[in-house]
């Protein structure tokens, strides 16, 4: 089985390094082949050198396979996730936020979903308003705002957290959901309608999440 784990990049460059880190060494420690793929965004002053060096500063295992895509122009988050999804190459596809909210063993146990149920087709998607998990941290009063606008938006999807950034799904679930465009900040909608049109199963585990108290959440990603 190989893994491909999708991280939109926008600005990110503080602390890289120490979460590049923090994700080798966690999935080194499995008998998995695992992908990274981080999607930049293009922004001032950050490059795929710019990464390139953070990914060699960071002194990261070879086995884990680091690749770094890059949009033609600023797209936005979910155009960034479209685009990870499209090139990964693994068997199971997972999107996260590189800050790494969701914690990375929150990720392992939903791959055990997948393990478990190997001819079975589904979409998982992260809860983090579960009762047992409850998310801690700080979140700026603008992500919240809009988020909780976004969650009355998708009500009639019937998810209990249909902004969460953590998804997961088979390459062939992805194909089986085309055409499909994924945009603006919250993609995770667009992801669950497509697989209710398609009758295809929507999972919902739930997750910790310690939320980042910075944001690069702008009006323009949401109406883009």
């Amino acid at each position: 089985m190989k893994l491909s784990l999708i991280f939109p990049l926008s600005q990110e460059k503080d602390g890289a390094t120490e979460k590049l880190r923090d994700i080798a060494s966690f999935w080194a420690r499995f008998p998995i082949e695992v992908e990274v793929l981080l999607v930049l965004d293009p922004s001032r002053g950050e490059t795929l050198q710019d990464w390139q060096n953070l990914i060699t500063a960071a002194g990261v295992q070879p086995r884990l396979q680091f690749r770094l895509e890059m949009n033609s122009k600023k797209l936005g988050r979910g155009a960034s996730v479209q685009k990870g999804l499209d090139l990964a190459t693994g068997e199971i596809l997972a999107v996260n936020s590189f800050d790494l909210s969701i914690p990375l063993g929150d990720v392992f146990s939903a791959l055990q979903e997948f393990i478990m149920h190997r001819d079975q087709d589904f979409v998982v998607i992260g809860n983090r308003r579960g009762p047992k998990k409850k998310r801690r941290g700080l979140s700026t009063s603008k992500r919240m705002l809009f988020e909780n606008i976004e969650h009355d938006k998708a009500a009639s999807l019937q998810v209990p957290d249909p902004t969460c950034p953590f998804l997961m799904l088979k390459k062939k679930t992805w194909l089986a959901l085309q055409p499909l465009r994924l945009r603006r900040w919250f993609y995770s909608p667009g992801l669950v309608l497509a697989a209710r049109h398609k009758q295809i199963e929507v999972r919902v585990v739930d997750v910790q999440c310690l939320d980042h108290p910075s944001t690069r959440l702008s009006l323009w990603d949401l109406f883009r």
